[in-house]
């Protein structure tokens, strides 16, 4: 077992010195991709620099982002997913009246959020937290009980935005010959649409890694 954990300390130190070289490499100097990318903003889809870089310029990168996410779900349950969410504290009639007047706010400023991403800084992950966010607050302020969903659901709304963006990704593939470039004409429709879709899987893996497939429990 020493022999291991050796391995792996190794194994740990020696991709944290390929890190540190790989960023000693950047230069320190303006590589000129920032204009390159206003330049071509126009052809992206959206106004916005941040989400043109993430949807379409290095949709790539982003695609990949969302597996991590979904394989950080995956381990989580695979560890085992808590089998009661404790209370750690009397909720009494403020938590439940509290939530009551934030998550209309939460869910709004999600909507906002993903609407800015178009124009602004903005978009999906924004949207995704404050949705988790709210989902949190709402199974908190739930009280006892199991979750009011069914299984399917949960993992349908898990894999649905990874699930879009491939797909998408594929699909356009026969009009522009190269994975996730969109057509011009289409690059607006298709990045909202991967944006809608990957904030609501998101939030809800947020949402599970924080509370699992259990229930709820009041503490003893």
């Amino acid at each position: 077992m020493q022999q291991v954990v050796k391995l792996v300390s190794l194994l740990a130190l020696a991709w944290v010195g390929v890190l540190v070289w790989a960023m000693w490499q950047i230069p320190l100097t303006d590589s000129g991709l920032q204009i390159l990318a206003l330049e071509q903003l126009a052809n992206s889809g959206v106004d916005s620099g941040v989400t043109a870089v993430l949807l379409n310029y290095r949709a790539y990168d982003t695609l990949l982002e969302v597996i991590v996410l979904l394989a950080a779900v995956l381990g989580a349950r695979a560890a085992g997913w808590p089998v009661a969410l404790p209370l750690n504290a009397d909720r009494g009639p403020l938590l439940p009246g509290v939530v009551s007047l934030l998550l209309p706010l939460l869910l709004l400023s999600a909507v906002y959020l993903l609407w800015l991403g178009k124009y602004e800084a903005g978009g999906s992950f924004q949207a995704g937290a404050l949705l988790g966010a709210a989902g949190i607050l709402a199974l908190l302020s739930a009280g006892t009980g199991e979750w009011p969903v069914r299984t399917w659901v949960v993992r349908a709304g898990l894999i649905v935005g990874f699930s879009v963006f491939l797909l998408i990704g594929l699909l356009v593939i026969p009009i522009t010959g190269t994975f996730l470039t969109y057509p011009l004409h289409l690059a607006t429709t298709l990045i909202v649409l991967i944006e809608i879709v990957l904030a609501f899987s998101i939030g809800l893996a947020l949402l599970l890694l924080f509370a699992g497939e259990g229930s709820v429990v009041d503490p003893p």
